[in-house]
C-alpha cells in the first residue's frame, strides 16, 4: 500500500512538473513599448541578397497594442497582426498582413530579432541562405 501511494505521488509530481514547463513557441514577455510607440518605416529589405528597400518607400508601419498592425501609404491601408515569441531558442517577430500586395506579402513571416531598440528593429530570416533581412527604423 505504501509503495502504491509513493508511485501515485511520484506520478503526480511528474505531471505537475511537465505542465509547468514552457513550450518553445510560447509568447515572450517583453516591453512592447519599444515597438508600439510611433510609426516605423522600412530602412532596409533584402531578398536573396538583393536590395529591395525601394519597394517600401512611403509605407508607415504601426505596431499597435494588442498585436494589431496598421500599414499605410497614400491611398493604401492594410491591416494585420504582429507578435513576439520564442521559437527554437530564438526570439521572433511574427508579421501577418491581410493584403494582395506582393511586396507587403513578402514581409509576412516569422522574423528572427537580431536587435531591437527604440529607433531600429533589425530582423532576418531564420534561413541564412535566403538572404532576407528586414530593418525598420523609427519614423
Amino acid at each position: 500500500m505504501k509503495r502504491m501511494k509513493l508511485l501515485i505521488g511520484l506520478a503526480l509530481l511528474m505531471v505537475i512538473g511537465f505542465s509547468a514547463c514552457s513550450s518553445d513557441d510560447d509568447p515572450v514577455p517583453t516591453d512592447n513599448s519599444l515597438i508600439t510607440s510611433g510609426g516605423w518605416v522600412v530602412h532596409l529589405y533584402t531578398d536573396d541578397n538583393i536590395d529591395e528597400t525601394s519597394h517600401y518607400t512611403g509605407y508607415t508601419f504601426v505596431f499597435g497594442n494588442g498585436g494589431n498592425l496598421a500599414v499605410s501609404k497614400t491611398g493604401v491601408s492594410v491591416t494585420g497582426t504582429w507578435g513576439i515569441r520564442m521559437d527554437d531558442g530564438k526570439k521572433k517577430l511574427d508579421i501577418a498582413m491581410v493584403t494582395t500586395d506582393a511586396d507587403l506579402l513578402e514581409l509576412n513571416d516569422d522574423w528572427v530579432i537580431k536587435s531591437l531598440t527604440s529607433s531600429l528593429i533589425e530582423l532576418e530570416d531564420d534561413n541564412a541562405a535566403s538572404g532576407e533581412v528586414l530593418h525598420f527604423q523609427k519614423k
